[in-house]
């Protein structure tokens, strides 16, 4: 989403993300499969728990930057944008607040869309 009633607040950072061909996507699987854990992490994980899953994604961004570059794709092909992840996560945490103290759901369903588009 671009703007909701809170504002901006799910944005992309410096990470770049290219769509991968849909004839591509089978190469970028097991990447994808691997990521789901911390990318869960990222959502609803501990402080601690969203600092090891950035580690690990960052780990795993690098190895698909090198497969890109081994496969001749494009450079930011498939990379996973961390900073979004983390942010949507902060705003989980932030929407469970609202629901009890505001009896809002806004912000829970605008980090729902997000997820949404991603997967």
């Amino acid at each position: 989403p671009t703007a909701g009633p809170y504002g901006i607040f799910i944005r992309s950072e410096s990470q770049s993300s290219l769509r991968c061909h849909v004839d591509d996507v089978d190469h970028y699987r097991s990447y994808w499969e691997e990521a789901t854990g911390s990318l869960r992490d990222l959502l609803w994980g501990s402080s601690e728990a969203r600092r090891r899953a950035v580690r690990k994604l960052e780990s795993l961004n690098r190895r698909i930057s090198r497969s890109n570059r081994n496969h001749n794709h494009d450079p930011g092909t498939a990379v996973i944008k961390i900073a979004n992840w983390r942010n949507a996560g902060e705003q989980l945490d932030l929407s469970v607040r609202d629901y009890y103290y505001f009896y809002s759901t806004a912000r829970f369903e605008d980090v729902q869309d997000f997820i949404w588009e991603r997967v």
